[in-house]
């Protein structure tokens, strides 16, 4: 449903869109927790000159591959506290202290943005719920979708995702870790939180 909403939102006119100073202005003004669905389109690259040149050749006829996420997370958790609930809820000891060094490339706004020192850019801070229930479409820069052998090729060139490393020396395997993520606002298409929908 909420690709049928993106599509809409790329191909016609019949939404009206807020300002990109709208988006900006709910999530600078919220506060506590709350449940969300997002929409995002991002790129799923690792851009090393090894996998452009490599893009180049696969994919001679194309210049970008979009993912479009649509997903179940929550807004406005405390990351040391979220993962002390998860040891304490599997048995182990709940002492996890979060690393002041992490992200020292930002600076918290709030409870849901943070902020890129030097580029000032703004980015969404998220906690996945219910994966599962996440959906995924990769388009090219036309918004054709990929064919199941095209997709399969591109995933050489995607990033990775790795475990916390914390979190597993704290006594947490992967599939019970913490899973945060941050997305630059620029790429936030639609979210639905707070009791309100906001299209960008």
């Amino acid at each position: 449903m909420m690709y049928i909403i993106y599509m809409m939102i790329k191909t016609t006119n019949t939404i009206e869109r807020n300002t990109m100073n709208k988006m900006i202005d709910f999530l600078m003004n919220v506060s506590g927790c709350s449940f969300a669905h997002i929409l995002t389109e991002t790129d799923p690259i690792n851009h090393t000159k090894k996998n452009d040149n490599l893009f180049a050749v696969l994919f001679a006829n194309h210049q970008q591959i979009k993912k479009i996420g649509s997903r179940q997370i929550s807004l406005g958790n405390n990351y040391g506290t979220a993962v002390n609930n998860r040891l304490d809820k599997t048995g182990n000891e709940s002492n996890f202290v979060v690393d002041k060094e992490s992200r020292s490339w930002s600076e918290r706004i709030n409870e849901v943005l943070i902020q890129h020192k030097t580029t000032k850019e703004l980015y969404l801070e998220y906690y996945y719920l219910n994966a599962n229930e996440s959906e995924y479409k990769y388009v090219w820069e036309d918004n054709t979708e990929l064919t199941k052998d095209e997709l399969e090729k591109a995933r050489e060139l995607f990033k990775k995702i790795y475990e916390s490393k914390k979190q597993s020396e704290a006594g947490l395997d992967i599939e019970e870790q913490v899973k945060v993520n941050i997305v630059k606002i620029d790429n936030v298409r639609c979210i639905k939180a707070f009791g309100e929908t906001i299209f960008n």
